[in-house]
């Protein structure tokens, strides 16, 4: 059982909600809650009654998802959707701007698993397909931009919580070597959320040359060294509240983006130079999750958030 999964089951019999396991029916992550009359499905943490398959196709489709960023007038970056690198050279190629920089990903890829940064040449971009083509069918070529990564977490279509993720990183005291250092996060990580990870992987690797360290070498006391590209939790990222101090603009995002769809509860990934601000050109909305990943909030830096509980008191119209 999956920890997000548990925290809306402790937080359901917090709240005196009936929790009616289906483990007798050979369902081990799934429970039907019961509360005023009404009736929840929940199932590996995800609430039923809040997705179909409509947003699930919008969502998990980056490129359909722009499709309704257009219409709402909500920046994001450009991007092209590809299968086969060599036969659709030509668009690609129309496509390319020299001098920029690019990203490209499964184009319903999940939690940061095949993404490359910083791609600036077709060489590097034809590298990258022929890695990743055995493991996706179509792959999303966008342009890079700048900023935080912020994570905008939707109740009943409106902000509940959101963070700034930063990718893993350590900080060096002088002592311990980067592979020691790394453990000791990978432990911290584990008791927050058993399912991430910091996997030593060829761009951590890479990362490290970088900064000319290696697994053996010590880092000086206060020096942060940078693990990984990608701002993701399941790979060892840390999440920094700033629900009190983001501009309202971002707020009216995920309300636009609620009401267009009907989708009330879901994450809105954006990037932004400065989440305290908002001027066009400095902020671009990425991708919406349809079955959010919102632990993090309930352990972010700052100021958590009990997450399940205030979807259980939105659901079943319970006052705080």
């Amino acid at each position: 059982m999956n920890l997000q999964h548990q925290k809306i089951i402790q937080a359901a019999e917090r709240l005196c909600i009936d929790v009616i396991c289906l483990d007798d029916y050979g369902e081990k992550d799934a429970v039907i809650l019961r509360h005023n009359g009404r009736e929840e499905w929940v199932v590996d943490g995800n609430f039923l009654s809040q997705l179909n398959l409509q947003n699930h196709l919008l969502c998990n489709n980056k490129q359909l998802t722009k499709e309704v960023f257009v219409r709402l007038d909500i920046p994001h970056p450009q991007s092209l959707v590809f299968a086969d690198f060599e036969n659709e050279l030509a668009a690609i190629k129309k496509f390319w701007r020299e001098g920029a920089i690019y990203v490209c990903k499964p184009l319903s890829g999940t939690e940061g698993e095949g993404v490359a940064m910083n791609i600036s040449s077709l060489q590097q971009l034809e590298n990258y397909w022929q890695n990743w083509r055995g493991k996706s069918d179509y792959f999303l070529l966008e342009e890079q931009v700048d900023g935080a990564d912020l994570r905008l977490q939707a109740i009943d279509g409106k902000l509940a919580a959101a963070c700034i993720r930063e990718p893993a990183f350590i900080v060096g005291d002088g002592e311990n070597s980067v592979e020691s250092l790394i453990e000791k996060r990978r432990e911290i990580i584990k008791k927050q959320n058993p399912a991430n990870r910091i996997d030593i992987d060829a761009s951590l690797m890479e990362l490290l040359q970088q900064q000319k360290l290696s697994m053996q070498s010590i880092p000086d006391s206060g020096q942060n060294v940078q693990l990984k590209y990608i701002a993701n939790m399941s790979q060892g990222a840390r999440a920094i509240d700033v629900t009190d101090k983001i501009h309202p603009q971002y707020s009216q995002w995920l309300e636009q983006f609620a009401d267009e769809t009907g989708m009330r509860l879901f994450a809105l990934d954006v990037i932004a130079e400065d989440c305290t601000i908002y001027k066009p050109g400095t902020a671009w909305a990425l991708e919406v999750n349809p079955q959010p990943e919102w632990l993090h909030h309930t352990f972010s830096e700052g100021k958590t958030h009990d997450i399940a509980g205030m979807i259980l008191e939105e659901l079943f119209e319970i006052s705080s």
